[in-house]
């Protein structure tokens, strides 16, 4: 099995357009943008120029960017950021906290203890079918 450090940071750096699917243990950090399915088992941030659409499943959230549309579910805690907007989600998250001015817009549900992989499959297998 390789070596694996949950401690590294995969970057999608400004400038950088990623469209597809990532699949990661670690830590993610979106300063470009990103169109597609993103799944982590650590920490995605979305940095205040970052422009991002899709399905993001991971543990925490820290959002400063742009969401057009999407769907995040966070299992832990989803943050956003001043001056952070999603136009149009679904947004599932354990705990959420958001700062003055940032804007929040679509649906949102709180998933209480053993509700985050119940979700996750929900939203595979709507995938599935479309």
């Amino acid at each position: 099995m390789d070596n694996l450090n949950t401690n590294d940071l995969n970057r999608i750096s400004a400038g950088t357009v990623f469209n597809g699917e990532i699949t990661s243990p670690g830590d993610i950090h979106i300063d470009g943008k990103f169109d597609g399915r993103l799944e982590s088992s650590g920490k995605l941030t979305v940095g205040n120029k970052a422009r991002v659409k899709g399905e993001f499943i991971c543990r925490d959230i820290d959002f400063a960017g742009t969401m057009e549309n999407g769907t995040f579910v966070v299992k832990d805690t989803l943050s956003l950021r001043t001056g952070s907007s999603i136009k149009e989600g679904d947004i599932s998250y354990g705990r959420l906290q958001v700062e003055l001015d940032a804007r929040l817009g679509g649906t949102c549900h709180y998933l209480a203890e053993g509700e985050f992989e119940k979700k996750i499959e929900n939203v595979k297998s709507a995938n599935s079918k479309a």
